[in-house]
């Protein structure tokens, strides 16, 4: 008797069905614990970095203050306006994040945070962040009062006692279901003194937990046709060569001798690897474009260009820089910018700099003098750009620099044009005219200030100028 025919498609898809169905099944589940895992880690992370921002704003020396001044009143608040102050504070973060409730408390006898023997410690609570759902809810309390006490659990005590951030997972007391954050709050001296708790309530983790099965569920029902269709197409695509491996020796079992080209059809085709690598190639050559690009512009610019860091040593310059002082490159690189600075305008330097940094932003331009390698000076022109990082604090200047030492001579020749004689380069009228009245002012302002004009007349001087002639007469002038 023959058994009976199995095709191997039959059996691949028999066997791939059931082996994929089992870990497709075990990978969802495992994602589905691994999301809810993962999910439960992020809203610990929120809880307790707002527990954390929290604890930064609270005050925790006016708490004790209100722990030994302050008194309830029927409402189960305190009336006192530091615990309206304290509890604004906590109200504005819950505003942001309404779904995390914060409370602070503290020993009910201050002496046991130096009594860790105790063991039967209570603890007493302070601002609440509950406290307006509890006045809104007439019917059941949802927290605890202004100064009411409790027996302190094992976490409030580890808080309290090591100051180490403590989380309580999925716990249920006479107020809810919850997970809860345990933060310690310190003096200004560090000493611990209150502690600071974040609650997220755990019902939201429940509603999370069914919306994820639920979406794992959908995304299963709705994956699981698509991939068996897939893997049906995937061992049809694999058992087809087979087929017709098998139609083709059947045939040879007849006498034919027809070469199927198909079965040894192998035709490459581009993957997306040479995709990106041409795209990768691209980008490189993209990049080094625009590198050769700002360094022609950086060295081709008709001004000097130094980048330095906050310590005022040279980290870069371009060749205009390197021009206009004598240097190299190399010798300028690393060298503290005040050490080519004229002496006299070192003071200004530093100023300029410490101005820059203290306001944060560039400052105008200042002229001052730099010493080239061969000593001479040259007068520059100096504007610092400052440059920040991503979270806005300094990290660069960088300092554009022109040489003005032709305008500065210039401005010079024409001051001293002004206010000297040609001839003989003595002070001229104009000069005299002005010193003049400065003395005069000083004399009105002053009785007892005197000062004299002398007059100097040369007798016959018109005589030189008519035998000998106006040049002679010059010189002479000179002469005296």
């Amino acid at each position: 008797m023959m058994n009976k025919f199995v095709s191997l498609r039959t059996k691949l898809l028999v066997g791939f069905t059931f082996i994929f169905s089992i870990s497709f099944i075990g990978s969802y589940y495992w994602f589905y614990r691994f999301t809810l895992h993962k999910t439960i880690n992020i809203l610990k992370s929120d809880l307790e970095q707002v527990a954390t921002t929290t604890a930064t704003r609270i005050d925790s020396q006016t708490l004790i203050n209100l722990r030994l001044e302050a008194t309830a009143n029927e409402k189960g608040i305190s009336d006192d306006p530091r615990f309206q102050e304290q509890l604004t504070i906590i109200e504005e973060v819950q505003n942001i994040v309404p779904k995390i409730k914060i409370f602070t408390f503290t020993y009910k006898d201050l002496a046991d945070f130096h009594n860790k023997d105790n063991p039967r410690k209570e603890i007493v609570y302070l601002v609440n962040g509950w406290v307006n759902i509890d006045l809104e809810n007439t019917t059941v309390r949802t927290t605890a009062k202004f100064l009411e006490s409790a027996v302190a659990t094992k976490y409030h005590n580890h808080v309290l006692e090591t100051g180490e951030i403590t989380f309580r997972d999925f716990y249920e007391d006479k107020w809810g279901f919850f997970i809860t954050i345990y933060i310690p709050l310190k003096d200004s001296s560090g000493n611990i003194i209150a502690g600071l708790g974040a609650d997220i309530e755990g019902s939201e983790i429940v509603t999370l937990r069914n919306g994820i099965r639920q979406q794992i569920l959908l995304s299963f029902l709705v994956s699981y046709p698509l991939f068996l269709f897939l893997v049906y197409s995937f061992i049809h695509f694999l058992t087809n060569r087979m087929n017709l491996l098998r139609k083709y020796a059947l045939s040879l079992t007849e006498g034919g001798k027809e070469h199927n080209p198909i079965l040894f059809n192998n035709t490459f085709f581009p993957d997306e690897k040479g995709v990106i690598v041409e795209v990768l190639n691209k980008m490189k050559e993209n990049i080094e474009k625009n590198e050769q690009l700002l360094d022609g512009v950086f060295n081709q610019v008709a001004v000097g260009i130094a980048v330095k860091n906050l310590d005022c040593e040279i980290l870069k310059v371009n060749q205009t820089l390197c021009n206009i002082l004598g240097y190299t490159e190399e010798e300028l690189l690393y060298k503290n910018c005040l050490d080519i600075v004229f002496e006299d305008d070192v003071f200004l330097t530093q100023e300029y700099v410490e101005k820059t940094l203290a306001l944060n932003t560039s400052q105008p331009t200042i002229e001052k003098r730099c010493i080239c390698k061969n000593g001479d000076l040259k007068w520059v022109g100096i504007t610092m750009t400052l440059i920040k990082d991503k979270q806005g604090q300094p990290k660069y200047f960088i300092s554009v620099i022109q040489d003005i030492t032709a305008r500065y001579e210039a401005q010079q020749k024409l001051i001293e044009s002004a206010y000297t004689d040609n001839l003989t380069k003595l002070p001229n009228r104009t000069f005299f005219m002005e010193h003049l009245d400065n003395l005069l002012e000083q004399a009105q302002e002053n009785s007892q200030y005197m000062f004299a004009v002398l007059l100097i007349d040369l007798d016959n001087f018109k005589i030189i100028n008519d035998t000998l002639g106006h040049l002679a007469g010059d010189n002479f002038l000179i002469q005296v």
